[in-house]
């Protein structure tokens, strides 16, 4: 390990070189001596201003635990076959020792002459057969006890060390400008150590496996909103491959089992506005993988880059027993409780897959959606922008069930509940029927049928709690008014209604025509300034009521008519020139018994003589319109004076004619 204040004399760059997968650095590839490609060790001198000469060592030819410049040392039982690593480098010597603490291997430089290393100079040692061991099921020799101790120290990562240190002696390793005091401390560091992921690259490199989302890919990224997602990863092999089924490995020494990792982006908004969210957001996600099979390995793991936060990983491995997935069939993995509020955008989540028998490790990148709008895994929408249902003709919109929703029809957009509607303004949610919550005010109710304006409870069909003001047709209890105001039933308003002004200066300023169908009860007075028709429409007089009226007083400038006639008219009717010798005569008359009733207003005598005796009455013609009967002795009626009388006007207006 390095000590603090001292100087690191060297950079080592450690990778593998793969055909398929170029190189693979910072690992350590689990395997046999035979299955994983070369290492690539490159020296490099990290010193600015020095040189590093590296010295063969006089007389010495084979590398051993004293004579060596490099010593690599490895957790025992981690390297498949130490005795199996050889160097393809030329002049250059290995050896192996194990001990309890470690399997070291040793380097020496054998070449005739020094290695001359300026700043930033390096020399490559290629190595074969570095692997770490794999558990496979007919690996039934591998020492167990071994294999304990090396998991151990590779603890719950999947990734192990490798301490790398070097001897600066006089005849080994020497770093020229440099004075030395005699006994004076090193001031160089003698040892690093790498930290090694466990890679599995041998094997078959495409998995059949495909991965995406359920449904949707989509985050809500507004109000702090909760979303979920589902990732379903399917075995895509036919069941008559010939290896159709893929098995994730379980191992008592969890760092050889098949493992799992998902992995998210995380940062401020500022800085990384493409990841998911913020550390504190990514952290609270849960994930789980269905059917009971998995179990989560440790803790959320944070992955760094310096002393900065770039990614959370969660980690998974079978939990019993090897897992299989057959062909054709899907595991699912939940992630819930999503919350960021992040830009729009896409973000990556990342599946690492490990250790998979008979298959190279690798990876999966998914999209996920960051916006304003979602759908879950019930297909619900959850949204925060603008809706654009284009032309369905449908309800498009279920609130809480079909019975409540928004929809479209030719030309109309509806709205439907199985109650009430309320319209409130500002408040708080309440789940009470038509209740503004906390703070809230009522603008507008439909209770029961009725509109209530200003009240949550209406009475009437309207029931205005305030002022109002109408500029054109109201038609209440119907769908065509015919005037300003057509009320077919009863209303109630509390203050002031102006129809056809902004200022009514009295409980119902009109200004225009109005239409009520029903009882109209007025209480005080009344000034009309126009047409008014009651239980009528469309008529030609200033006041037109079909129905009764109860007024305490009603002033009228002009005419009044009844079923637009005149309430009174005052007839007369001559005998005619040859009926002036006749005592029986019928006088016609165009009225209508169902409506008037006649009075005999008077009569006049026809010639000088003298009347003894007069019958005079009304009858029904043949037409059921009236006639007068006149029959007298003596001097005969030549004329008569009737005046007929709506019978509206009437209490008592039964029948009074007679039959002819």
């Amino acid at each position: 390990m390095a000590d603090d204040g001292k100087e690191m004399p060297f950079r080592f760059r450690w990778c593998y070189e793969d055909e398929e997968e170029g190189e693979i650095c910072r690992v350590l590839l689990l395997g046999t001596p035979d299955t994983v490609t070369p290492l690539h060790i490159d020296i490099t001198n990290k010193l600015i201003d020095k040189t590093i000469t590296i010295y063969p060592l006089d007389g010495i030819t084979e590398a051993n635990s004293t004579n060596y410049h490099f010593k690599l040392a490895f957790y025992p039982g981690i390297l498949a076959d130490p005795e199996a690593i050889s160097l393809e480098s030329d002049n250059w010597s290995i050896s192996f020792v194990r001990d309890e603490t470690a399997d070291s291997l040793y380097l020496l430089w054998t070449g005739d002459r020094e290695i001359i290393l300026q700043p930033d100079e390096g020399i490559e040692v290629i190595l074969t057969g570095v692997a770490a061991q794999t558990l496979t099921d007919d690996n039934d020799t591998t020492d167990v006890t071994t294999r304990s101790s090396a998991s151990t120290k590779a603890a719950s990562t999947a990734t192990t060390t490798v301490t790398i240190s070097w001897q600066l002696e006089e005849e080994g390793i020497e770093i020229i400008n440099i004075a030395r005091i005699p006994d004076q401390e090193n001031p160089y560091e003698l040892s690093i150590e790498l930290e090694l992921e466990m890679v599995q690259t041998t094997g078959k490199s495409n998995i059949p496996l495909f991965v995406g989302f359920v449904n949707c890919n989509k985050v809500l990224n507004t109000n702090n909103e909760s979303s979920d997602l589902q990732l379903r990863i399917t075995n895509t092999n036919l069941p008559n491959d010939a290896s159709p089924d893929i098995t994730f490995l379980y191992d008592s020494e969890i760092n050889l089992s098949s493992e799992l990792i998902i992995m998210l982006d995380v940062g401020t908004v500022s800085n990384t506005p493409w990841a998911l969210g913020t550390n504190d957001e990514v952290n609270d996600i849960s994930i789980e993988i269905e059917g009971g099979k998995w179990k989560q390995r440790g803790n959320v793991q944070e992955v760094k880059v310096g002393n900065t936060v770039k990614a959370l990983q969660w980690s998974f491995i079978p939990k019993n027993d090897n897992v299989v997935l057959p062909a054709q069939e899907t595991m699912l993995i939940n992630l819930s409780n999503i919350v960021t509020n992040h830009p729009k955008g896409e973000t990556n989540l990342y599946l690492y897959y490990k250790r998979v028998k008979d298959y190279k490790d690798g990876k999966f990148t998914c999209q996920i959606e960051k916006g304003p709008l979602v759908f879950d895994n019930n297909n619900n929408v959850k949204i925060d922008t603008n809706l654009d249902f284009h032309r369905h003709y449908r309800q498009n919109i279920d609130l809480y069930g079909s019975n409540n929703g928004i929809g479209i029809q030719s030309n109309t957009v509806y709205f439907r509940s199985d109650s009430d509607f309320g319209w409130y303004s500002e408040g708080s949610h309440n789940a009470t029927a038509l209740s503004p919550g906390s703070g809230g005010t009522v603008m507008m109710s439909i209770h029961n049928g009725k509109l209530g304006i200003g009240t949550a409870s209406p009475t009437s069909k309207l029931d205005v709690h305030g002022d109002a003001y109408i500029k054109d047709e109201l038609g209440i209890g119907t769908t065509s008014p015919s005037a300003k105001l057509d009320v077919r039933g009863d209303a109630y308003i509390e203050d002031e209604l102006g129809i056809g002004t902004y200022s009514p200066s009295a409980k119902l300023d009109v200004r225009g025509d109005a239409y009520i169908a029903g009882n109209t009860q007025i209480t005080g007075g009344a000034e009309i300034l126009s047409k008014v028709d009651i239980g009528t429409i469309s008529s030609y007089t200033n006041l037109s009521v079909t129905g009764k009226i109860n007024a305490d007083e009603l002033n009228v400038d002009g005419d009044i008519q009844i079923n637009a006639k005149a309430p009174m008219v005052l007839e007369s009717y001559d005998r005619g020139e040859d009926q002036k010798t006749h005592s029986d005569k019928v006088f016609k008359t165009d009225y209508p018994c169902a409506e008037w009733i006649p009075v005999i207003a008077g009569f006049a005598v026809a010639g000088a003589g003298e009347m003894e005796d007069c019958d005079l009455y009304p009858v029904k013609d043949e037409q059921n319109n009236w006639g007068i009967y006149s029959k007298s002795d003596g001097a005969v009626v030549d004329k008569v004076y009737v005046l007929f009388i709506r019978k509206e006007l009437c209490e008592n207006n039964a029948d009074i004619y007679k039959y002819e």
